[in-house]
């Protein structure tokens, strides 16, 4: 596939009806490449909604109008839902993540040789996105002709700690779910959750399934799905949370950190959101990228800032240097698809899910590094000490480390990207 020209011409046989399989399949691993985006915006015009929608390839862009009914049918077809529980649809804005997913596909899924791959990460980097891509794509998926079936745990609720009944039921309930997919009525019986767990490992023995837990905050909820995981099925879950991968010693999974974008695709993630932004101030937008660090949320919710902003034609360069400082971007309200959790309405409160989990004491420690410069915030040891007036700052460090808010940087530093700190900030308040 060589240029716009040639994925128009796949699109319009696709919109037409007469497109191929080979069509289907050629576009949806061009929007996983990132090779080609999907994206417009919804405008009223004569009584009826229409979405333009922009194929970019390169530098080169072909513009297609599109209604939502015919760009929801251009997505079922590349698409096609899979047996299963599949996660929710893969974005058509997957930008950058070609080599992340190659490796996946071939280092980890491929071989196999580890049954539990976990995909680690700081909040926003991107991690939903991955595991709900390899839920629809169909290069991994072949390996799984029986399909997938996917769940996302997220952080227990103040009822469910304190009363470990209801953890298990919230887990049970997800694993007899699976097995009901399966066509086992059965499994919704089972008096507990490993009852529950050792049924589901009986429907999945003679089974190849990919199975993707996402957001997993405690080693402990990942059990119910390894025990029940069949000999020819692969778990895939997804954490920010450094001491998931750090509780397994016996058998201990293969960790694989997701990196930030690469600065060239931040960008053009940034400019397929808010196209008019970027043009019109170019050097602004480059400088806002990097103060972004690149992370996905964090493009996404300042395109789309930006993009509402750009209607009105004011206050866009006031309007960034709120986003690079954090004024913007923590009261706003992420995506839809890149919700964590249906509570979960602000970045703010995205981020707040890890802070929530530190004590009194070391929450306190953690607004403390707001005062810090970002892009992104560095410091060793010696440094936080002073900040924090105590003798010994290593188990402190520790605690932070472990729940994802910092990460080591070798020779002895460690660092906040510009969004945590900005969180950070927000905490002394």
């Amino acid at each position: 596939m060589s240029g716009p020209d040639e994925w128009a011409a796949i699109i319009r046989r696709m919109l037409a009806g007469s497109g191929s399989a080979a069509d289907a399949e050629t576009l949806q691993s061009g929007v996983l490449d990132g090779r080609v985006l999907l994206t417009g915006e919804q405008t009223v015009e004569v009584g009826r909604d229409i979405r333009q929608s922009v194929v970019m390839v390169g530098n080169q862009q072909v513009h297609i109008s599109l209604d939502y009914d015919r760009l929801e049918a251009l997505r079922q077809a590349a698409f096609p839902k899979p047996q299963g529980v599949p996660p929710p649809f893969a974005s058509l804005l997957f930008v950058g993540r070609a080599k992340e997913m190659d490796r996946i596909r071939t280092d980890f899924i491929r071989t196999q040789d580890r049954p539990l791959l976990l995909v680690r990460g700081v909040a926003g980097v991107g991690k939903t996105s991955i595991a709900n891509a390899l839920g629809w794509d169909r290069r991994v998926l072949r390996q799984f002709p029986d399909g997938v079936l996917w769940t996302s745990i997220g952080l227990l609720t103040d009822q469910e700690i304190e009363d470990p009944e209801l953890k298990n039921f919230k887990l049970k309930s997800i694993v007899t779910s699976w097995g009901l997919a399966l066509g086992n009525r059965d499994i919704w019986w089972a008096p507990d959750l490993d009852s529950a767990s050792r049924d589901l490992a009986n429907l999945l023995r003679a089974k190849k399934m990919l199975l993707l837990v996402d957001d997993v905050w405690e080693a402990e909820d990942l059990l119910p799905f390894i025990k029940a995981r069949g000999p020819e099925c692969m778990l895939v879950a997804t954490t920010r949370v450094t001491k998931v991968a750090d509780s397994f010693t016996a058998s201990p999974p293969t960790v694989y950190s997701l990196p930030q974008l690469d600065e060239e695709y931040a960008l053009a993630l940034f400019e397929a959101i808010a196209p008019e932004a970027a043009s019109k101030y170019c050097a602004e937008s480059q400088d806002l990228i990097r103060a972004l660090e690149c992370l996905p949320l964090s493009i996404h919710v300042a395109g789309r800032l930006l993009k509402i902003e750009q209607r009105y034609d004011w206050g866009i360069s006031e309007l960034i240097e709120a986003i690079k400082s954090g004024d913007a971007l923590l009261p706003a309200t992420p995506p839809e698809d890149r919700l964590e959790g249906e509570s979960q309405r602000t970045v703010a409160a995205l981020l707040q899910k890890s802070t929530d989990l530190l004590s009194p004491s070391d929450r306190k420690y953690y607004a403390l590094l707001g005062i810090l410069a970002a892009k992104p915030a560095t410091f060793d040891l010696p440094a936080v000490k002073a900040i924090w007036n105590v003798e010994d700052p290593k188990p402190i460090v520790r605690t932070l480390a472990e729940r994802g808010l910092i990460e080591p940087a070798g020779r002895g530093r460690f660092q906040m990207h510009a969004l945590l700190v900005a969180h950070a900030r927000s905490l002394l308040d």
